[in-house]
């Protein structure tokens, strides 16, 4: 409820960011937190992407308080990065904000008859700029999996098993879910 009421008041105070960066409508999940540390509360969400746009998956965007400006300023813009249609049932976007300060981007599809997977991100904030620190996939075709790496050292475990892959600091802006299932798939 905090947060509606944030993202509420953030659209009232600055009617023009509502009509240039956020179309209500499309935004499926949203969080606050201190993401980069300084001391402000920021905003981050998930957005459908725009009507008609078929194929297009949900993007990240990140917005960082700037008091000197009296508003929120977009840090990073990752279109077409979580995948979710909506079409079924079982299929659910969520994000939330971590202790820590990093963010946690979670695509899951439990339908019934379809491909079974649960997608995580963590999304860190290093050198001003936002970073897939970590990736995590669950799925269940083609065959069992359960991958989880750290994206900043490269290790993690698939299936129960120490796994080693490429450190990456990828920039969210960057990042692909290719990326992540790369490493997972090796």
């Amino acid at each position: 409820m905090k947060t509606s009421v944030l993202l509420a008041a953030l659209l009232a105070a600055n009617p023009s960011l509502a009509e240039e960066a956020i179309d209500p409508g499309r935004i499926a999940a949203v969080t606050t937190g201190d993401f980069d540390k300084d001391g402000d509360i920021d905003l981050a969400m998930i957005r459908q992407p725009p009507p008609g746009r078929s194929g297009d998956d949900n993007g990240i965007y990140i917005y960082l308080a700037d008091p000197s400006e009296g508003r929120m300023v977009l840090k990073s813009a990752a279109p077409n990065t979580v995948q979710d249609s909506f079409i079924y049932a079982g299929e659910s976007l969520a994000i939330a904000s971590l202790p820590n300060g990093s963010i946690l981007v979670t695509a899951k599809n439990d339908t019934p008859e379809q491909r079974h997977y649960e997608i995580k991100l963590t999304i860190a904030y290093r050198n001003s700029d936002f970073i897939v620190a970590g990736y995590s996939l669950k799925e269940n075709v083609p065959y069992p999996l359960d991958c989880e790496v750290n994206m900043l050292t490269g290790k993690g475990m698939k299936n129960g098993k120490a796994i080693t892959t490429a450190a990456s600091a990828t920039p969210l802006d960057h990042w692909s879910n290719d990326t992540g299932q790369q490493a997972c798939r090796r």
